[in-house]
C-alpha cells in the first residue's frame, strides 16, 4: 500500500513528458525519434561480453585442483 502511494506522489511530481501536451492541454502528435544510440548499444554489448566471461569462469564453482584451474582458463 505504501509503495502505491509513493508511486502516485512520484508520478504527480514528475509530470508528463515535455512536448507531450500543447499549452491548451490537448495531446500533441509525437514526432518519431531514433530508437537506439550506437555508442550505448556498443557499451551494453561490451558489458554483456565481459560479464559473460565472468559468468563462465564463475560457473566452474570448483577451483580446488590444478585440473579445475586449467579447465577454467581453457574454456573462458
Amino acid at each position: 500500500m505504501l509503495v502505491g502511494a509513493r508511486s502516485i506522489v512520484c508520478v504527480i511530481l514528475v509530470g508528463a513528458r515535455k512536448g507531450r501536451f500543447s499549452p491548451k492541454g490537448t495531446v500533441k502528435t509525437m514526432e518519431p525519434f531514433a530508437a537506439s544510440s550506437i555508442p550505448l548499444t556498443a557499451l551494453g554489448t561490451f558489458i554483456l561480453w565481459i560479464g559473460w566471461y565472468g559468468f563462465n569462469v564463475g560457473s566452474q564453482l570448483a577451483l580446488g585442483t590444478f585440473k579445475d584451474a586449467n579447465a577454467m582458463s581453457r574454456y573462458s
